[in-house]
């Protein structure tokens, strides 16, 4: 066992002397690499999450599943080697290149990373991880995308001098772990406006009912100066005001009768807040159909508020039903 362990011991060493026989890497080159070896730092800890959400899951549901399924995705072992790595911070200073090196060529991870891309594709065709853990997903997707053009913007600085001063070894691991974070952009692609940056947050009810609100306020003030300029004149067949009301109402019906249909597969028949939307669908479906006779028999700005009516019936209930999608989400989170 001594023989064994002196023989470990002097390939290591044979190893370090090998690494700082080699030409001194420049300084800029040696922050680059520095840079690298804190976004891989980034990454593992992402990893590190994705394992220990997996096996706690396993733990969970094992039970569930038949011995003819397999949960292997992640064991144990792959537990210890993320924690082993992430307790590990990258070396900074001068004297540690040659473990700098050694970390950045050594990829013990890159298996892990594979199978947690291959892990993400199966989980979002899942309507569970769509509906409960989408936007995890995605944050975690925007992380190692960060780290992963963090890493190559270094590599490509960095390549050409660990090639002439032969560190294979580091300029592979880095090349491998960059193509392994992409295959995990490519299993979970994100929308183009969440990689510029760009989040996009139900809003609460509140904002959701203020916004409605502000718009029928602003919307009383053209209707009253319609109000003032109108003549009092009752509309005719050769007026094209009817027939542009008529295309109106051709849209307003169907539109609430469909969202009275749709309302009623999300809504708790009983609750105060659905049977107030039912109203106003019916109201706004009648005032549709009553503005195009009235247009021949009053003045036609009577017409026109009954055409208004509907309209903010049918703002009104689309506010109601995304509510109602929203707390339907709640509920079977």
């Amino acid at each position: 066992m001594k023989a064994k362990r002196r023989s470990v011991a002097t390939t290591i060493q044979g190893w370090n002397n090998n690494y700082q026989s080699q030409q001194s890497l420049s300084d800029d080159c040696h922050a680059n690499l520095i840079s690298i070896a804190k976004s891989i730092h980034g990454a593992n800890e992402q990893y590190l999450s994705i394992v220990k959400e997996y096996l706690q899951w396993r733990a969970r549901t094992y039970r569930s599943f038949s011995s003819s399924q397999k949960l292997n995705r992640f064991s144990d072992w792959d537990l210890q080697t993320i924690e082993t790595l992430v307790q590990a911070q990258p070396p900074t200073s001068k004297s540690e290149i040659p473990q700098l090196l050694r970390s950045l060529g050594q990829t013990s991870e890159v298996r892990i990373w594979e199978r947690a891309a291959e892990n993400i594709a199966y989980l979002r065709g899942l309507q569970t991880h769509q509906r409960k853990h989408q936007d995890n997903g995605r944050k975690r997707a925007d992380e190692l995308r960060k780290h992963r053009v963090g890493i190559e913007a270094c590599f490509r600085l960095v390549e050409k001098e660990l090639q002439t001063s032969g560190f294979n070894d580091a300029r592979d691991g880095i090349s491998a772990k960059i193509d392994t974070l992409r295959k995990y952009e490519e299993s979970y692609p994100l929308p183009f406006w969440y990689r510029l940056g760009f989040r996009f947050r139900r809003p609460s009810e509140t904002t959701l009912r203020f916004i409605l609100a502000l718009i029928m306020t602003l919307s009383v003030f053209p209707m009253g100066v319609a109000w003032h300029k109108s003549k009092g004149e009752v509309g005719s067949t050769e007026d094209p005001d009817l027939y542009l009301l008529i295309l109106n109402a051709l849209f307003q019906i169907p539109g609430l009768a469909m969202s009275l249909c749709a309302g009623a597969r999300k809504s708790p028949g009983s609750s105060g807040a659905w049977k107030y939307a039912v109203a106003l669908m019916v109201g706004g479906i009648l005032c549709a159909v009553a503005s195009v006779p009235l247009y021949l028999c009053w003045p036609t700005m009577w017409s026109a508020s009954l055409s208004f009516c509907a309209t903010a019936a049918q703002g009104y209930v689309t506010v109601e039903l995304a509510m109602m999608v929203g707390q339907s989400k709640v509920k079977q989170v």
